[in-house]
């Protein structure tokens, strides 16, 4: 790392590990920083730490106060809108007072959106610095994860297919950018690729925790669930020191397990490895409801586990920041039988809806109200009316934000509605499933379900 320029305050600019200049004036803080943005690309439990260590040696440095920023929108709440606010701010101030390179200003810019409540702005900022300077990883990063929470795997294939001709083995990170590039390979049906690519990347970064959950993503999609659990049992030793990612990645080998009938060690990986993440991030509820929501409807008795999952979904109403959590709120809620909050939830979701205008007010309206009523619809016993819901938006689930496999939920919720009151919807929707996927296993068991009652009729 040496010096690249000066900004016009005269503050030193340094260069990170891939020559990504930094304005500081301190070596040590940019070694601090580059352990937060690998931290931060391999989902580290000890990225907090470097942050922090990063800004007590230079409480102006800019992309550690973006990562802060970034790291509070992305958990989807508005009440911690202030504390990304307050992160954005003070990059801001340091600007003002030093300076700071294109790369900087952009970081803050692409923030500053998101805060505003524009996230698409936000991307596309990411995705235009990502063009001037393809070797940042922090700006890479964040640009795949932004573009993953707003449903555009396409776009976040692209952002990284312009940037990798600027990377190879020799820059340090490498393999964490193959575990994106794996990852939205997988997200948009080149699942070979992604799978040789995806075990590339961990090969080359054995810390890699979102490449390897790319891997794991086309073991489930190809319902290969043997080697699915063979892949989990060589990657996980390494990935010991993950952040509640490592949640993530045990509803992954939770969902290999389902595929197996595996039931019981499905559910012990909810009760030992999942549902102890549960606090303020709706990732970790996902999880947790939606595998217990499976394992129901597998003929498991989960007991009171929903109770949990409902308490924190009933802290969410009146704080509606990505509808794609609300709906596993919504779940949460009419899984544990709280049909009451469940509704006041939706009835909050709408209010939102209703009184704001951008990214939020348009998905929440098109596709995630209607979705989470017809989830409580359901849930209430009223099969048709769940159908009514969820049928005309079946197609627009990808708005929502997330992954094929973290999606899948809401096609079983209406598959689920389906059979209880349309054999021949639910047919077709199986059908159609087995078209794609020819070895699925949720899919050939409904179907015969469905012949059975048929025949008993």
């Amino acid at each position: 790392m040496g010096m690249e320029a000066q900004s016009p305050n005269f503050m030193p600019v340094r260069l990170d590990p891939r020559g990504v200049p930094v304005t500081t004036e301190s070596l040590e803080a940019v070694a601090s920083l580059d352990h937060a943005i690998t931290g931060l690309a391999g989902h580290r439990a000890d990225t907090a730490h470097w942050i922090d260590k990063a800004l007590a040696l230079d409480p102006g440095m800019v992309p550690a106060w973006c990562i802060k920023a970034f790291a509070f929108k992305a958990l989807g709440r508005t009440d911690l809108e202030a504390d990304a606010r307050k992160c954005v701010r003070a990059a801001h101030v340091a600007l003002s007072q030093r300076g700071g390179s294109p790369r900087e200003r952009a970081l803050c810019a692409a923030l500053d959106a998101w805060c505003r409540g524009l996230p698409l702005a936000a991307a596309t900022t990411l995705e235009h610095t990502l063009v001037a300077y393809p070797r940042d990883l922090l700006t890479f990063k964040l640009c795949h994860a932004l573009n993953f929470i707003l449903g555009r795997p396409a776009v976040m294939r692209k952002a990284i297919e312009r940037a990798l001709p600027a990377w190879d083995e020799s820059v340090p990170g490498y393999g964490y950018v193959l575990g994106c590039y794996a990852f939205a390979l997988e997200e948009t049906a080149e699942l070979t690729r992604a799978e040789e690519i995806g075990q590339r990347a961990v090969e080359l970064e054995p810390l890699d925790a979102w490449g390897a959950h790319a891997v794991a993503h086309v073991f489930e999609s190809t319902d290969r669930a043997e080697a699915g659990l063979q892949w989990m049992d060589e990657v996980e030793p390494a990935l010991a020191g993950c952040n509640n990612f490592a949640g993530h990645l045990a509803w992954h080998r939770s969902l290999l397990c389902l595929q197996q009938g595996e039931l019981d060690r499905a559910l012990a990986l909810h009760d030992e490895r999942i549902v102890g993440h549960c606090g303020r991030d709706y990732r970790d509820v996902a999880n947790a409801s939606t595998l217990l929501w499976r394992l129901e409807r597998a003929g498991m008795n989960v007991g009171p586990r929903w109770q949990r999952l409902a308490a924190l979904a009933r802290e969410r109403i009146g704080d509606h920041g990505l509808a794609f959590a609300d709906a596993h709120y919504a779940l949460a809620l009419a899984g544990a039988g709280e049909l009451t909050d469940a509704k006041r939830f939706v009835t909050s979701m709408q209010l939102t809806a209703a009184s704001r205008h951008g990214f939020y007010a348009d998905v929440a309206t098109s596709v995630g109200i209607p979705l989470a009523e017809g989830i409580v619809a359901l849930g209430a016993g009223l099969a048709t009316t769940a159908v009514d819901k969820l049928l005309p938006i079946a197609q627009t689930f990808l708005r929502l934000g997330g992954s094929n496999a973290q999606r899948d939920i809401f096609s079983h919720v209406l598959i689920e509605a389906a059979m209880q009151c349309d054999r021949q919807l639910a047919r077709r929707l199986l059908e159609q499933r087995l078209s794609t996927r020819p070895d699925n296993r949720y899919a050939q068991a409904h179907l015969t379900r469905l012949r059975i009652s048929h025949v008993a009729a």
